[in-house]
Order: C-alpha cells, then structure tokens, then sequence
C-alpha cells in the first residue's frame, strides 16, 4: 500500500464527511421549517450545529490530501482547478448557511412566537436555493474526479451543476410564501 492511497481513502472520506454535513443542514432545513415547539428548535438546531463539526472536518480532509495528491502524482490540471473552485463554492456557501442555521434555531425556552420566526426564515428560498446549490456543485466536483474532464468539460459540469441546483429551487420560489416574504 501507498501514500498516494491513504490520501485517496482519507480523500473519499472527507467527500462522505462534506455530504454528511450537507444532509444534517438539509435535514436542520426541513425539520426547522415545520417546528411548532421551542424544543423542536432546538433539537434541529442542534442536528445544524453538527455541520460545524464535521463541515471542517470534511474541508481541511479534502484540503490537506487533495495537495497532496496534487503534489506527488497529479500536478495542475484542469478538472482539479475547476474542482478546487467548486470545492470553494462548497466551503463558502456552505460554511454561511451552516452559521445562520445555528444562529436561527437559538431561541429562549418557551418563546411561541420565536418558533414562528425560525419556521419563516428558515423557509425563505435564498437559504433554500443555496443549500441546493451546494449539494450540486458538490455533486459536481465528485463527476469531476471521476471523469477527470479538459478545461471546457471542467467548466460546462460545474456551470451545469450549479444551474440545476438553482433550478431546483424553482418550485420555491414560486409559493406564495416565497413572494409575500412570510
């Protein structure tokens, strides 16, 4: 056995570790958005406050073997440059939804009309939009290492994926919700 493979295996676990984080803040979406209970806000709160655990965790695994396999074997290609950048578009975004999830789900024990509120902001279509965005420009990434495309192959599979994330959201967008701001 080789390096280069302990950094592919701990690699493919930092790629599980990403869509482990990404399914608890999908979850944390839709169990928040339907809470009636202060405790049902914080028991889901809790599930987004796990993607700061393993949200970082998953990242610096992807960072540290990822050069390393790019040091040793790999060197700069096309598909690892737009794969980094997608990888980017993830740690962003996802690190921004991770934060206001955990943020909108503390709320005092007993407060009615904070539940509410968490249920309405959590529902809002930009939150919603940018964890689909996400998880297809994850999805991305993942085609990208598996397909290893040129320059142009790279960039149209990343664009693909983010748009079918955002158009995914469609649906959301149009609820009446979405267009009163409720």
């Amino acid at each position: 056995m080789t390096l280069y493979l302990v950094a592919l295996f701990l690699h493919l676990i930092g790629a599980v570790l990403l869509f482990v984080t990404l399914g608890l803040e999908g979850l944390a979406i839709r169990y928040l958005s339907g809470a009636t209970t202060a405790e049902q806000v914080r028991d889901w709160g809790s599930v987004a406050a796990l993607s700061g655990v393993f949200g970082p965790l998953s990242a610096v695994t992807l960072l540290v073997t990822g050069l390393y396999m790019v040091i040793t074997t790999w060197h700069v290609v096309a598909w690892i440059v737009v794969a980094v950048v997608g990888w980017l578009f993830v740690v962003v975004v996802g690190t921004v939804n991770g934060i206001r999830l955990a943020r909108m789900a503390r709320i005092p024990a007993g407060e009615t009309a904070a539940v509410a509120d968490v249920a309405d902001r959590v529902r809002q279509p930009l939150l919603i939009m940018s964890w689909l965005a996400t998880v297809a420009v994850g999805l991305g990434v993942m085609f990208l290492m598996s397909a290893k495309p040129d320059w142009g192959g790279s960039v149209l599979v990343l664009i693909i994926a983010l748009a079918l994330g955002v158009a995914s959201s469609i649906p959301i967008w149009a609820r009446p919700s979405a267009r009163t701001g409720r």
